[in-house]
């Protein structure tokens, strides 16, 4: 009982220095001036003075509305071909609908850029041309980034539906149109309104695409970017940035009125009848969906093996030497170091948050605190948990009044490893705490009594019960972790160093000098890289349960 209030308490001052304090001093850094002086409103007067500021407002909602659309009828297709028809190689299309998550966000941009821009491959040996430089590829580029997280919601809720409502409508000899009006979709609202809160959510504060092929478009994101990186007005960039906080906080409030599909215990699953005129259809669809995602891939594997597009054409691995790039590889075993850290400490620490709020009684108003830190994340963009970082822990000092100043004892860890760590776990901790606190709820409340009646200890529950129940949670939390800090940008692009530089933040700077080609190169490693970590973790799981069958 000691260990677990000792944790328990812990967890609550972590949760307040690596949470709360950063987003807590970001807004109070909005009101005031570069040189710590309190203005008040001034920082939001004078950008909101400023045209552009209505511009950019104007631009981010335009273009997030549109993502939205088209990013959720996308998704909804895909899933529904594969959760409702017979089309050929399901696993096949399945993988490629989730292909978009092992890149980075910007990677889209870079590969329409070789697809469509100026000296693109279908503009070159085809003369078809596009608008890409702006609005029409931002949302091109988005859409396909946020396609596969809307995929998985609706694949997911597809599973879920009554086939029993399906069978009484067939038996009444209603239409299949009628059927999906009128049982489908109403059976998906739930989880169509998330979607579509979610998507917009993740446009609005998306800032890969618009840096590649925004143009002169500007959005909010950018100009957060602009202003923090560009003019080190940290003020100002953090007054933007509690503008970019709106949506997404209100996304999630919305997302906790909306009630979670629930699957009746006597549901019986889905069962695909025989069409071949829908199969064909809507496997069509589903192909030239897939088929541009992949062609964008592909684009960029060509180029990266090419000497120089689009002159010398020649095959070459010159682009993986990375000699723009003065760390070189250095960069992506930075990756993969901060990925395994990341990996491994989140799913460990979220283990033993889920066991503190499931399996103790403590009490119930500082679980709800230590609850709301850890789901509140989901709430902010990673650029603006970025920037709290950025604000906080790089001040070696902190003025409190004319004559006197406090030390920040966490200063030492600014453009760290361990800062970096920390920062992707805060940003990606509420999913995986999600899973894991469900996994404890359907776990029998009786063991925890018969492990107290036969006077086992709880460090041997844990060890030797409790762990083992959630095993198969704890790896997927860890390919979760790994996945997202490997292709994670906007969280630490402003709290590394030149010595801590990672490959997703190099792929930014290699944009901007204009080595697409090498850009290329690292994000093909970056593929390989999260391919062969899904693969082996796919191997180990499926084993994992063999061994379990087993022993059954």
């Amino acid at each position: 009982m000691v260990i677990e209030k000792t944790l328990f308490f812990i967890s609550l001052i972590l949760g307040a220095i690596f949470f709360v304090t950063p987003l807590g001093y970001l807004f109070l850094y909005s009101f005031m001036d570069n040189q710590g002086g309190f203005v008040g409103l001034e920082n939001f007067i004078i950008y909101m003075s400023r045209e552009s500021l209505l511009i950019s407002l104007w631009h981010t909602l335009f273009v997030s509305s549109f993502v939205t659309i088209i990013s959720v009828m996308s998704a909804f297709v895909c899933a529904y071909t594969l959760s409702r028809t017979l089309v050929i190689g399901k696993n096949i299309l399945y993988f490629l609908c989730l292909i978009a998550l092992f890149v980075p966000s910007l990677i889209q941009g870079i590969g329409l850029i070789y697809l469509f821009g100026h000296q693109g491959i279908f503009t070159q040996f085809f003369g078809f041309r596009l608008p890409l430089y702006g609005p029409f590829g931002i949302i091109l580029a988005q859409s396909i980034y946020i396609f596969p997280q809307i995929f998985i919601l609706l694949y997911s809720a597809l599973h879920k539906v009554d086939f029993r409502l399906y069978e009484q409508a067939k038996i009444m000899g209603i239409s299949n149109i009628k059927v999906f009006l009128n049982i489908t979709l109403p059976a998906l609202k739930n989880t169509l309104m998330s979607a579509f809160v979610i998507a917009f959510s993740l446009s609005f504060s998306d800032f890969g695409a618009p840096v590649v092929v925004g143009g002169n478009y500007s959005v909010l994101a950018t100009d957060i970017y602009k202003y923090i990186i560009g003019q080190q007005n940290f003020a100002i960039g953090g007054g933007i940035a509690m503008i970019l906080c709106i949506p997404a906080i209100g996304a999630f409030f919305v997302l906790k009125k909306i009630k979670v599909q629930e699957i009746s215990s006597k549901a019986t699953p889905y069962r695909i009848g025989k069409n071949i005129y829908r199969d064909l259809f809507l496997g069509s669809l589903t192909s030239i969906i897939l088929g541009f995602v992949v062609l964008i891939l592909c684009a960029i594997i060509f180029t990266s093996f090419v000497k120089n597009y689009p002159y010398e054409l020649g095959f070459t691995f010159e682009h993986f030497k990375f000699k723009s790039e003065v760390d070189g590889w250095n960069i992506f075993y930075h990756s993969l170091f901060v990925s395994f850290f990341t990996g491994l400490c989140g799913a460990l620490i979220v283990f033993m948050l889920a066991y503190l709020s499931e399996k103790t009684n403590f009490n119930r108003f500082l679980k709800f605190v230590l609850k709301l830190m850890i789901l509140l994340p989901m709430a902010i963009p990673g650029l603006v948990l970025g920037i709290g970082y950025a604000l906080f822990f790089n001040q070696a000092n902190f003025k409190i009044a004319s004559d006197l100043y406090v030390h920040n004892w966490f200063y030492i860890l600014y453009g760290g490893f361990a800062l970096m760590i920390i920062c992707n776990i805060v940003h990606y901790i509420p999913v995986p705490y999600l899973n894991n606190t469900a996994v404890f709820q359907k776990i029998e409340k009786d063991l925890k009594s018969v492990g107290e009646c036969m006077g086992i200890s709880k460090i041997s529950m844990i060890k030797k019960v409790w762990f083992p129940l959630c095993f198969p949670i704890v790896m997927d939390n860890f390919i979760y972790f790994f996945l997202n800090a490997m292709v994670s940008i906007s969280a630490v692009i402003f709290i590394y160093s030149p010595s801590t530089k990672l490959a997703a933040i190099s792929l930014v700077q290699l944009d901007d000098k204009g080595s697409l080609q090498e850009a290329g190169a690292l994000c093909v490693l970056i593929l390989l890289v999260n391919l062969f970590i899904g693969i082996v973790y796919k191997m180990i799981r499926n084993r994992f349960y063999q061994l379990l069958k087993g022993k059954k």
